[in-house]
Formats: C-alpha cells, structure tokens, sequence
C-alpha cells in the first residue's frame, strides 16, 4: 500500500504549474519529497504530505484540539447539507471546465474540500489553503490524495489566472489576492453565517448578537457581482460530546469558562439552528 506522502506528493505533482514560490512567485518543480524554485528557494514536503509555503511565521488560535473537534463534529454530520449544496454548486459551475483549479481558502482541517471533491467524483485537481499548521497537517493525514498547503491567503502561493472555482468557508475573505488567483471567468463561493447561525449558544451563554453577517455581505458586494445566492437552514441535535466539540470549535466558546461549559452540558440540551447564506459571485470588471 502507498504511503500518504507519496499519495500526496502526486497530488501536488498535478498542481505544480499553478503553485508560486512564496518568496519570489516563481514557478515550482518537485524534486524527490522537495519543491524548488527557479530562484533556488526550497521547501521539503513534510510527513504525511503537507506543503509548507509561508515567507513568514505564524502565530494562530487555531490548534490541533480545535481542528480535531472540528473533524469530529463534521463526521457526526453537522456539515453535511451545507457541503451536498456547494458540492452541487462546483459541479455545476464546473461542468465542462478543462483548466484551472478547486481552491479551498481557508480551508481548515480538510473536511469540507475532501467531501466536495469525493461527491465530485474525485477527477478535478483541488488545493486545500490555510494558515493554520495544525489543520493543514491534519487534512493532509486524514484526507489523502489533495494538495494541501500552510499558506497564507493574502500571499497565496499560487500563479495569476489559476484558479477555475474558489471557495471560502466561514473565513476571513483576502478579495485582491482573490482576484488575482481567479482566472478571468472564475468564481468565488462565499459562505457566511446567517443572523440565526448557533444561536442557542448565544442565549444559553448571553452572548451579544453580533452583525458581522451583514457586513461581510456587504463587502462582497464592493468587490464582486453575485451571480447566484441561496439561503441554508436547518436544526441539528447534538450529544454531550459533540456540543462539547461544537464549543471548541466556535469562536462563541473560546471565552468560556470550563465551568460554565460543563454546567451548561448537565441540562436538557437545545437542538442548534444552523444557518448560512451561499454567494456564488464574479469579480467586477
């Protein structure tokens, strides 16, 4: 059986026209386990199969404990309608397309880009790009056969006009690298929370309403044209553990004395109202 390097050492192989040296932006040529640049700037491909392409160190709250909480919550199922209807949007907004690739920015521990591409049938190159180390070594160990990458989303180590379809998933949204990665008729999917998104959490814990919704909203309006947009809501019951999971995850919990938590865990917990808005949008001219 191959190991997961070698299984993600050939994925990266089938991206490597469209990665940049994150130092000089020159194009990259794989050399045993080893990336090289026409400039001479080197990066090992690290055990199980992560690249490692930051010109810069990191300092990031997102730990290893949260991305594994994360993957549980995402096998208990908590994603799923959200990941069947952007796997629907890529397939159709893919359909036909030769060129270019799947870009998850921002893509944490791989969950979402590995389902999207499994329902996809598996035959279009995706690249998986996140800041966070820990998420990016744990997408690479748990979802084999993608390139994933510790990058940085406003220096994207990919070349211009690379990128047919791009997703960002609750997460912070980079648009001018967005627009220069995006090939000339790509696509941005954009997936924000809606007003309602965990709101249980609010008020068991009294946490302020927040309107950030409508601010990322209205930002993507500024710089791009929504073409398509659909509203996702939907009730998800929860175990112990799992919302345990759940507060790890959330940055509603991350402020959260473990007593508050453990009591809160103790009564009849709510059903968790998920919501999201998806925005398929192209760049304006």
């Amino acid at each position: 059986m191959e190991s997961k390097l070698a299984v993600n050492l050939r994925a990266i192989g089938r991206i490597l026209p469209q990665l940049a040296c994150p130092h000089c932006g020159g194009h990259l040529a794989l050399e045993g386990a080893s990336l090289l640049c026409e400039a001479g700037h080197r990066f090992d491909v690290a055990k199980p199969g992560y690249l490692f392409l930051l010109d810069h160190g990191i300092h990031t709250k997102y730990d290893r404990q949260l991305f594994e909480a994360r993957k549980r919550i995402s096998d208990a199922g908590f994603f799923a309608p959200l990941t069947e209807k952007l796997a629907e949007l890529c397939a159709t907004y893919l359909d036909g397309r030769t060129e270019g690739l799947l870009v998850d920015a921002g893509t944490g521990e791989g969950s979402h880009l590995a389902e999207i591409s499994r329902q996809l049938g598996g035959g279009y190159p995706v690249v998986g790009l996140d800041i966070a180390k820990e998420g990016i070594r744990q997408a690479a160990r748990d979802y084999p056969g993608h390139a994933w990458i510790t990058a940085d989303l406003a220096a994207c180590p990919l070349q211009d006009d690379s990128t047919a379809l791009l997703l960002n998933i609750l997460s912070p949204a980079s648009y001018q690298e967005f627009d220069r990665i995006l090939k000339s008729d790509g696509l941005l999917i954009k997936v924000f929370p809606e007003k309602d998104y965990l709101q249980e959490i609010r008020t068991a814990f009294a946490l302020k309403e927040s309107g950030g919704h409508a601010v990322v909203y209205e930002r993507l309006l500024e710089e791009y044209t929504v073409i398509e947009e659909a509203t996702l809501h939907y009730q998800k019951a929860l175990s112990a553990e799992r919302f345990r999971d759940l507060l790890l995850m959330t940055p509603l919990g991350w402020h959260l004395e473990a007593a508050q938590v453990d009591q809160f865990l103790q009564t009849d917990l709510p059903q968790v109202t998920v919501g999201y808005r998806v925005v398929v949008a192209r760049r304006k001219a």
